[in-house]
């Protein structure tokens, strides 16, 4: 897996340096995606690279997330479509796949509780996820978290609450976890 995300950053890499973008992409996934190919495949067989281990408070939210945006991956959708998504990165804001990524609460009177793994969505970077969460913008404070978990089930993160607008130029919920520097 993690060669596969190394793979797609060295891919990624040489579509932004040749003058590509997302059309509407915000500019933050673009810089994520540069820096991530700049890792060497060496350093995934690098034993002193520590992995996140599994405790309440590893991972935090970086600062200006959540960022609410168009869904500029599904622009056929309009409306029609709410979604969390963002990526991972560890201390060293590298791209970091296979954390589990849990959202839960309800949404528009359904209840929510999906799981998916970073790095199965590529079009937020490297490390990438998405969760839809709704079919239709609506606005509800407090009732979906986030929160990140290890192999086993355990936090790696608070369970964050998240706010959702009845709007359609922010049903795109943009999120982005970075493990602390001592995890």
């Amino acid at each position: 897996m993690r060669r596969f995300g190394f793979i797609a950053a060295i891919i990624l890499l040489g579509y932004f340096l040749t003058g590509c973008s997302w059309a509407g992409a915000p500019e933050t996934i673009a810089v994520q995606a540069k820096a991530s190919a700049a890792q060497s495949e060496s350093d995934f067989a690098d034993p002193s690279i520590r992995f996140p281990s599994s405790r309440d408070g590893s991972f935090t939210i970086q600062p200006g997330y959540p960022d609410y945006l168009p869904a500029f991956t599904r622009p056929d959708a309009g409306c029609a479509w709410v979604g969390i998504a963002g990526q991972v990165l560890d201390s060293f804001n590298q791209p970091l796949s296979g954390i589990r990524v849990h959202v839960t609460g309800s949404f528009n009177g359904l209840m929510i509780e999906s799981t998916v793994t970073s790095g199965d969505h590529t079009a937020y970077g490297p490390a990438g996820f998405e969760i839809q969460v709704g079919t239709q913008a609506m606005d509800s404070q407090n009732s979906l978290t986030i929160q990140l978990l290890d192999d086993s089930g355990q936090p790696l993160s608070p369970a964050y609450p998240i706010t959702t607008y009845a709007d359609c130029q922010k049903n795109l919920i943009l999120i982005q976890f970075q493990a602390s520097p001592n995890s």
